[in-house]
């Protein structure tokens, strides 16, 4: 097959699979921000988000969460804990309402159990001002909301690491968020250009630098793995969230699931496209670029 024919038979194949991404619906997990301002100076160099588990008719089973700073920190305010405060003590501390914590405020139900091992945490649960690693339940029958919020975390606005969250529903496979940090923002780890969605752009970040050594962690030279080396990892991360974002306002729903359609297609394009890319140790002969 011509080359130019190869190319434009791939850039056909991606455009079918763009336009076939179902759009995102009401989410099974979402991030809501919060205003802490009534929390006081404290946190003032702070961003807070709430994280709900979504959905009705079943009760939630369990939750956890691997959050690693590398730059930055978690706020822990001093009258506060691990599970969620008292209500009653925010008119004297009104920073502890914005405390990282697990769970419900006002329900006294909540069981930490030991670190994020689904997740690929451990061996110990660690729950500080980098990192958290935790893993939780509640014994309340909660099956009734259908926003169900499990998690609050404030962290400074230079927070800069990765952030992965589940929850399960009893009955339902469990939801789970792969996001990474940089200065106080989130993105989906496969949105290479952080502009809120992952698309065309990301996957050419990729295929631009396929086979190549790169600073490790680089997103914009298409290591979102972070190994320093583009590869199937880093393409892994870009189709896995493929279709999917974080859109303004500040809540976002993360649901949106590639069809099998698109996905097929998407796959079919790069392996089109591959073979002709410039850093592949091998081509075919009819591949002259």
């Amino acid at each position: 097959m011509p080359i130019a024919c190869q190319r434009y038979c791939a850039m056909l194949i991606l455009t079918l699979a763009w336009t076939n991404v179902k759009p995102l619906e009401a989410g099974a997990l979402e991030l809501v921000f919060v205003d802490n301002s009534s929390g006081g100076s404290a946190l003032a160099d702070f961003v807070s988000w709430d994280i709900y588990l979504t959905g009705s008719g079943t009760d939630w089973t369990s939750a956890e969460t691997r959050l690693k700073l590398s730059r930055g920190s978690l706020y822990q305010d001093p009258v506060g804990g691990m599970i969620a405060p008292d209500p009653a003590d925010f008119e004297a501390h009104p920073s502890v309402e914005f405390d990282t914590y697990v769970g419900i405020v006002g329900d006294t139900t909540t069981t930490i159990s030991g670190p994020a091992t689904m997740l690929g945490g451990g061996p110990q649960m660690r729950f500080d001002t980098t990192m958290l690693d935790v893993r939780w339940s509640n014994t309340a029958d909660e099956s009734g909301l259908s926003q169900i919020p499990i998690l609050r975390v404030s962290f400074s606005n230079d927070a800069t690491g990765t952030w992965d969250i589940l929850a399960t529903r009893e009955g339902q496979a469990p939801q789970i968020l792969d996001l990474a940090m940089f200065n106080g923002m989130f993105y989906l780890k496969g949105d290479l250009n952080q502009d809120g969605f992952v698309g065309q752009d990301d996957l050419g970040s990729v295929l631009a630098n396929w086979g190549n050594n790169v600073p490790p962690g680089h997103w914009n030279d298409g290591d979102p793995s972070g190994d320093g080396f583009v590869s199937q990892d880093d393409l892994n991360h870009v189709l896995g969230h493929w279709g999917e974002g974080i859109p303004p306002p500040a809540i976002a729903a993360f649901n949106s699931v590639p069809e099998p359609r698109s996905l097929l297609l998407t796959i079919a394009a790069i392996v089109l496209l591959l073979p002709c890319w410039r850093n592949l140790r091998w081509k075919p002969t009819w591949c002259s670029i």
